[in-house]
């Protein structure tokens, strides 16, 4: 499958006629452990990252076209928030229930080679563990930073072209 965003189009590759087309770093998707409670109906497409912010510790994103901001579930585990001044914003989630949210100063985020440059990531404050996902990653990483994500769900990979 290619998200090209740049031309709003998406196109299916079943007999992967694209692959040869498609230039750039194979990123290896990793493989969830699966909830105990429930059965995945969609293999999740989780890419490993690091963030300037947080050293040399590997986080877990959640690569997702459905979301228009990169945002992290418990960033206190791995950023150091006492250094960073927080404005809260009140907004509504999917649900239509009120949440306070606070924009993260920007963050350099590096997937495989690939370099985003500057991103704020987006955070619930308060207590957020009953909102974080049950496939065990760190965030959200929103497909619309990229000009195109091709995803190859058979030979899980993904390869990211920048803007």
């Amino acid at each position: 499958m290619l998200i090209d965003n740049a031309h709003s189009m998406l196109c299916l590759d079943g007999a992967k006629v694209m692959r040869q087309e498609v230039k750039g770093e194979h990123i290896a998707l990793l493989t969830p452990t699966q909830p105990e409670d429930e059965a995945l109906f969609t293999v999740p497409l989780i890419i490993p990252v690091y963030l300037s912010g947080s050293g040399t510790r590997q986080l877990l994103l959640l690569l997702d076209s459905g979301t228009n901001v990169p945002f992290l579930y418990d960033p206190g585990k791995y950023l150091a928030l006492e250094l960073f001044v927080r404005t809260p914003r009140r907004g509504s989630s999917i649900d239509g229930a009120q949440r306070t949210f606070a924009v993260l100063p920007p963050q350099d985020v590096r997937i495989g080679t690939v370099i985003c440059h500057q991103l704020s990531f987006v955070t619930l404050t308060g207590n957020s563990d009953r909102h974080a996902s049950k496939i065990q990653v760190d965030g959200l990483l929103t497909t619309r930073l990229f000009r195109r994500v091709y995803i190859s769900y058979a030979d899980r990979f993904v390869v990211l072209e920048p803007w």
